[in-house]
């Protein structure tokens, strides 16, 4: 099989495989890790983003721009 035949589409959120199971593209997959860190990050710095922020080794604004992106609250 080439990759030609598997119709993929880039703006898709996910698309199924062969046997029909769901597969998330790419930018989903990156989406999900990207707010599970910095969610993991919160958690490990005890809910106090300030510090969620140093251990992501980010700004604070950069985090908080983050946590919007990714819609975490």
């Amino acid at each position: 099989m080439l990759i030609a035949d598997l119709n993929l589409t880039e703006n898709s959120p996910s698309s199924s495989t062969a046997n029909g199971e769901s597969f998330l593209s790419i930018n989903e997959f990156e989406k999900e890790k990207i707010s599970a860190h910095i969610r993991d990050a919160i958690v490990k710095a005890g809910g106090n983003k300030k510090k969620a922020a140093e251990l992501l080794g980010i700004s604070r604004a950069a985090f908080y721009e983050k946590m919007k992106k990714y819609g975490i609250e």
